[in-house]
């Protein structure tokens, strides 16, 4: 309980000083239940209300997002499909997760796409602290999930990393 609170916190501390923001006029922000912010974009119209079908699948996205980025490899591999689950390999999903060295700030989310009821695409960018000169860095991603046994997954698609598993 208290690792929790201590994460959650210093979630918040980090996307603060970060900068994450910027240009509030340009955007609409929303906290979601880990702490994290998820930002909607007014140049596509979207709000909160007409870009998440279900509270569920926002809550997925939001949490796995944030196991990624604070290094819990172990629970965002059980949010990855089963199919993925069953045939990765799980090192060498830890070591594809363990390479991300930069900070999660934002992400910003530009589209969903309801490709039929029970899979999506969202088209976002994660904008990333890179804890360097270079600053922040904006990383355009697909981000595709599917429903499956009452539950949102996300569907991991490398050809590079996992080349039989994608």
């Amino acid at each position: 309980m208290k690792k929790n609170i201590i994460l959650t916190l210093f979630i918040c501390v980090v996307l603060s000083f970060a900068g994450c923001l910027k240009n509030k006029e340009d955007k609409k922000q929303q906290d979601i239940p880990s702490g994290a912010k998820l930002i909607y974009s007014k140049d596509m119209s979207i709000t909160p209300e007409s870009f998440w079908h279900n509270k569920q699948f926002k809550d997925a996205f939001a949490n796995y997002w944030l196991l990624r980025f604070t290094k819990k490899i172990d629970a965002a591999f059980k949010l990855e499909a089963p199919y993925f689950q069953e045939m990765a390999n799980f090192q060498r999903y830890r070591t594809f997760m363990e390479g991300v060295k930069d900070d999660l700030v934002e992400i910003e989310l530009k589209d969903r796409i309801q490709v039929t009821e029970r899979f999506v695409v969202i088209k976002c960018i994660i904008r990333l602290n890179t804890n360097s000169a270079e600053g922040i860095k904006n990383v355009p991603i697909v981000d595709y999930w599917v429903y499956a046994g009452e539950k949102w997954y996300h569907v991991l698609i490398d050809k590079l990393i996992f080349p039989d598993e994608s």
